[in-house]
């Protein structure tokens, strides 16, 4: 019945997903189509009942199939279709019984037999981390992008968030066992690394921030941006207008709920961002 549901809503969701990329075409923006949430109501990607759904593959495949052949004529808008945010397999759900590269090749290949041009983003199976990296395998499908979620010493980026301890400054805070600076986020990124050089491939940071409290935040988005144009990798700013923790229009009070016309935080992504050509 669920499922009867989700398919009867499928087409007022791909109504305003078209709605929104033709927005982003007025404005001259591209778009990635993001799924953050697996197509079976009801059911968590951080859980093992995704793996277990009898429908597994069937519905990913039916949705992306829908996805791809609606905005098929919005190619010059289109940058990437993100498969699943931050997937868990089994390596992080030990009961799961299934992994998340063959599911994705499939959806890959199911995309690929409408849409053979618009670039694929696919995560590794370790929640998008820098880690899951090294012992990920490249997929034979034209045009697929690796993408990584970089918030890494989590218990920094996340300080304050939800009730989480404060931990410190960057750079020099310590978590972990470790003090992290710029270098130590360079190490982070190793697995990355190493995978773009063996393969040959594409890297895009689909997300990375820091909560705006987050003391030395500007400093630790600086040198995370500089890495990312050392190895040539694309980015995206997590987040915009989502929740005002990771905002660039509020200030470092959390308290303050205001949105200001610039922030130092704001200052920073303009900056980097006005070097796209």
């Amino acid at each position: 019945q669920r499922n009867q549901e989700w398919r009867e809503a499928m087409p007022a969701f791909l109504d305003d997903v078209e709605e929104k990329v033709k927005i982003a075409r007025d404005h001259r923006l591209k778009v990635v189509i993001d799924l953050h949430h697996p197509p079976m109501p009801g059911v968590r990607a951080d859980d093992t009942e995704m793996w277990e759904h009898p429908d597994l593959e069937k519905n990913f495949t039916a949705f992306w199939r829908a996805v791809a052949t609606r905005l098929k004529p919005y190619g010059d808008v289109i940058w990437g279709y993100d498969l699943l945010n931050e997937p868990l397999d089994r390596n992080q759900l030990p009961h799961a019984p299934r992994e998340w590269r063959p599911l994705a090749v499939k959806i890959l290949k199911a995309i690929r037999e409408i849409d053979p041009d618009t670039p694929i983003i696919v995560a590794c199976a370790v929640g998008g981390n820098p880690v899951g990296f090294g012992s990920l395998r490249p997929i034979d499908v034209p045009n697929t992008i690796y993408t990584v979620h970089c918030y890494l010493p989590h218990g920094y980026t996340h300080q304050g968030v939800h009730g989480a301890k404060m931990v410190g400054a960057y750079p020099g805070v310590k978590h972990d066992g470790r003090v992290w600076n710029k270098e130590m986020l360079r190490r982070s990124l190793e697995p990355v690394v190493k995978f773009q050089q063996q393969y040959k491939v594409p890297i895009y940071v689909g997300e990375f921030g820091a909560a705006r409290w987050a003391p030395g935040a500007e400093q630790y988005l600086a040198d995370y941006i500089d890495l990312f144009e050392e190895y040539g990798w694309d980015w995206t700013y997590h987040a915009f207008r989502e929740w005002d923790g990771w905002s660039a229009e509020h200030s470092t009070d959390p308290d303050d709920k205001t949105r200001y016309e610039s922030t130092p935080r704001m200052k920073l992504l303009t900056d980097y961002m006005s070097r796209n050509r």
